[in-house]
């Protein structure tokens, strides 16, 4: 029996013995413990964890000098892994390390002086990976026009970095260079390539903000030319249409507009003014005695007349004398043909009746008159 009680009591001295020599052992070497825990993060990617593991070590072992060689070797390895990722143009991964490191650059303390790099180097490769995050992007949706996408991307770099300097100076040159895209586009007449691009750029007008007055253009400089991209192709046919003088595919280009643009101020100001233009050709023609031009004129707007007779406000002149330049027409053609046909010259005769009838198709008398005259033509065309 006291032997049992011997080996018990030896039992319960030497076990806690070597519980405490094993600690003892263990806190002896926290370096070695630290290397192989963060080890493991680095291994796993987490960076952020790695150098925690150590910032907890060092409180608890502030005068190691082989803990804090081994902190230093691995800032420098997670530095290192930083740089490669910038190395294959992998900005989001280089990014998220240096943000690791720069966040976390208060608790390296006494150690950052050894460092290879500094808090100052830190930040611009963290800028330099931010910048073309955001610059590649850009320049693809540049190169394949797509300006809208580019705009996008700087929005959501100043939304994540609000205040960046650098990255705002780069926006504003974007956004000029989108305007000159448009302005290019408008001096070739694409009117709807510069119209698309006016309006990506008046639809993130609002999200230019403070940065805005920097602009060389305003808002109302936008507002102005996508009205102009907008009209511009409708004006220049129908402007073309009139020089032709054919009035009809003239009002036709314009009403096509405002069928599609119902209750466009714009479009029935420039359509109001086109029909004021064909009745002013008229009245030149009537000014000339051209009667026949001017009746053409007066009859066509005549007929109409109900497509622009709601215009606000109304078009210069009204059906009343509309129906008086016809007759003043119809008279001086009629005129002009009896003195031809008194003088014995029939075809002239036969020729400025029948130009009555172009715009009069219905004058039962000049009908007559230039049948008439016709069957004496003939008949003096066989005695000969």
């Amino acid at each position: 029996m006291p032997n049992l009680f011997v080996r018990r009591g030896l039992a319960f001295f030497v076990l806690p013995c070597l519980l405490i020599s094993a600690c003892s052992i263990a806190n002896k070497n926290p370096a070695k413990q630290t290397s192989v825990e963060s080890g493991k993060s680095i291994a796993a990617g987490e960076f952020q964890k790695a150098l925690d593991t150590y910032k907890a070590a060092s409180k608890r072992n502030p005068l190691d000098s082989e803990l804090a060689g081994n902190y230093v070797r691995v800032i420098e390895e997670i530095r290192r892994a930083a740089d490669q990722a910038l190395g294959r143009q992998d900005y989001a991964r280089a990014a998220n390390i240096y943000r690791v490191l720069l966040n976390s650059y208060a608790d390296f303390g006494a150690l950052a002086p050894t460092l290879s790099f500094n808090k100052a180097q830190l930040e611009t490769a963290l800028k330099n990976c931010r910048t073309a995050l955001v610059e590649n992007p850009v320049q693809e949706a540049l190169k394949a026009g797509n300006f809208a996408r580019a705009l996008d991307v700087y929005q959501a770099a100043l939304k994540e970095n609000p205040g960046d300097a650098e990255l705002t100076a780069s926006y504003v040159r974007t956004v000029e260079e989108i305007r000159r895209a448009a302005d290019q586009a408008l001096a070739r007449q694409d009117y709807a390539r510069a119209g698309t691009i006016y309006r990506v750029l008046l639809n993130s007008y609002a999200d230019f903000g403070a940065f805005a007055a920097k602009l060389t253009f305003k808002k109302a400089y936008l507002d102005v030319t996508l009205k102009y991209c907008r009209i511009a192709p409708v004006d220049s046919q129908a402007r073309q249409a009139l020089k032709a003088g054919n009035f009809a595919r003239a009002l036709d280009t314009y009403q096509a507009a405002l069928k599609e643009n119902p209750g466009d101020a714009d479009f029935a100001a420039k359509y109001r003014g086109m029909v004021n233009d064909i009745k002013a050709a008229g009245d030149r023609a009537l000014g000339d005695k051209d009667f026949a031009q001017a009746g053409r004129v007066n009859v066509f707007l005549l007929k109409n007349f109900p497509s622009f007779e709601g215009l606000r406000p109304p078009v210069a002149f009204s059906r009343v004398t509309l129906s008086e330049a016809i007759a003043v027409c119809r008279d001086g053609l009629t005129k002009a043909g009896l003195e031809e046909y008194r003088k014995g010259n029939l075809a002239k005769a036969i020729a400025v009746w029948e130009d009555l009838l172009t715009f009069d198709p219905d004058n039962a008398e000049i009908k007559k008159a230039v049948n008439t005259a016709r069957t004496q033509l003939n008949g003096i065309i066989k005695k000969k």
